[in-house]
């Protein structure tokens, strides 16, 4: 569990703008223990006792920041985050930030060789004019609906995850092609899980019902998980599921829905470097089989006599890919070969040769030249954020603020009006083009504030245009487009607030 220190984060700055003359801003946010992450200790620094100190993490995308307080050597600064070092029972430290007044950070004691993180979100500037902040808009309210904080724990919680593996067995059904084909499908998997639930065997459900080809020779199980192939949902899935149980159903666009269920779970012993000698049996009979079985009993004898792996590999293997390389394969880590391959390679010790050992592939005999610890933190960071900006969590920080600007305004979905749009596609049986026309005369509010406002029209005319009537999924295609269109009057709520006011940015982060 991560140990929370609470510190306050306070910034007052005079601004030059012609409708307020200055704006205090507060900034909250948390000193964070990271157990995972040993730089501490693994870089330790002593104070002029001799005495080990803390390391304090902390993000701020501003260049050029300085500090002062109990430092110990110099600070460094990795991407956009100052690491400082400093003495045992440090309570504060201040930051100098370019353009900004000076910031007090004020936390719990900080103890000797542990690692602590934060992110510091500055918002305003000096010395703007309303016509610089309207001009500037764009990349000011990306600023707004983006929030730090989040971002950083997404990028911990990640880094958390890859410090375990987990075994999982699976069962899929597809998305559908239509809004009713998918809510028939989640429903259909919802069901496949109940009876699984009381009773079931998972395995012979798998290969009955899952649309995952493979389902019919492996029952639907999986093996480790590789986080660098796997999509953010199962990730998210699995490590949300407890070792034997199976998850809810889950959606992973566009290849279908899925149950998991977790069969075990391990820390993530990093990478292997290996080389390895195979003899193909694709395709070949019985007696050809043998042919291959006592050449890899003989190249296995020759080996641990002292023969030189690397010069019968290329002579003997017939695996093209690694033949040319003395056997050589590329590092990799669990989850990335066939799981006969991987537990052999698991069980051996570093420079250990292992007898013969069968895959789908062929015979093998594998030798293990090193185990490679897994990754810091630090290491892991730009994968980390590459594998974000491809999938849904991309999107959790501006979902994140934009909720909580809704709930600022006190913006919601009008309950009696969205009924009503609800009893003309039950009572029209669906959503369907005289439903949709009904839909598109009524001005009924949904959503308001101030002069904007959502009707139950706006929405009607963002629907999608569907191949076919949509009868069981209307309702909530009706609802999923309103709260699209509910952020978007959210964010043109943000837009004319700071036409009005540019530094209502600063009001914001309050």
């Amino acid at each position: 569990m991560y140990k929370s220190v609470k510190f306050i984060v306070s910034i007052f700055i005079l601004l030059g703008c012609s409708i307020v003359g200055s704006a205090g801003i507060k900034v909250t946010s948390d000193v964070i223990e990271s157990p995972y992450d040993i730089s501490a200790r693994t870089e330790k620094r002593l104070d002029l006792n001799g005495m080990g100190c803390a390391l304090l993490k902390i993000e701020i995308p501003i260049e050029n920041v300085t500090f002062d307080g109990n430092i110990v050597g110099e600070i460094e600064l990795h991407t956009n985050e100052y690491w400082i070092y400093m003495t045992d029972g440090s309570k504060q430290l201040k930051a100098h930030i370019p353009g900004q007044s000076n910031l007090l950070l004020e936390f719990a004691p900080l103890a000797s060789l542990r690692t602590y993180s934060a992110v510091v979100e500055v918002i305003g500037t000096n010395n703007y004019s309303i016509d610089e902040a309207v001009l500037n808009y764009e990349n000011r309210a990306k600023a707004i609906l983006k929030d730090s904080t989040i971002i950083h724990n997404i990028r911990q919680e990640a880094y958390r995850h890859m410090l375990t593996t987990r075994d999982i067995s699976h069962i899929m059904l597809p998305v559908g092609k239509s809004p009713d084909e998918r809510v028939a499908n989640k429903t259909k998997l919802d069901s496949i899980r109940q009876e699984i639930l009381n009773g079931a065997s998972f395995e012979d459900m798998a290969v009955k019902y899952s649309s995952d080809p493979s389902a019919k020779n492996n029952k639907g199980h999986m093996g480790w998980i590789n986080h660098e192939s796997l999509p953010y949902p199962f990730i998210e899935a699995a490590y949300a599921t407890e070792k034997g149980n199976i998850s809810a159903a889950f959606e992973d666009s566009p290849y279908g829905f899925h149950i998991i269920r977790v069969e075990n779970e391990k820390k993530n012993p990093g990478k292997f470097r290996v080389r390895h000698i195979m003899k193909t049996t694709s395709k070949l009979s019985e007696q050809e089989r043998s042919i291959k079985k006592m050449a890899i009993d003989s190249i296995y004898s020759l080996l641990i006599n002292g023969g030189d792996f690397e010069a019968i590999a290329k002579v003997e293997s017939e695996d093209p890919g690694s033949k040319k390389m003395g056997g050589k394969l590329p590092d990799f880590g669990l989850g990335m070969m066939v799981p006969e391959f991987e537990n052999m390679v698991v069980s051996l010790k570093d420079g250990e040769i292992s007898k013969p050992f069968t895959t789908a592939f062929g015979y093998h005999v594998v030798q293990r030249l090193e185990s490679i610890p897994f990754p810091s933190y630090e290491e892991m960071l730009p994968t980390i954020n590459k594998a974000i900006e491809k999938d849904s969590r991309r999107t959790e920080p501006r979902r994140d603020k934009l909720a909580k600007l809704r709930a600022l305004y006190g913006i919601k979905l009008n309950k009696t009006n969205l009924s009503k749009a609800h009893d003309i596609i039950t009572n029209g049986g669906g959503l369907n083009s005289s439903t949709i026309a009904k839909l598109k005369q009524d001005n009924s509010f949904l959503a308001k504030f101030g002069n904007q406002t959502l009707t139950i029209s706006d929405v009607a005319y963002q629907l999608p245009s569907y191949n076919q009537d949509v009868k069981i999924a209307g309702l909530s295609e009706f609802d999923r487009v309103a709260y699209e269109q509910l952020d978007i009057l959210t964010e043109n709520i943000v837009r004319v607030q700071l036409v009005e006011c540019p530094e209502y940015l600063n009001c914001l982060s309050e």
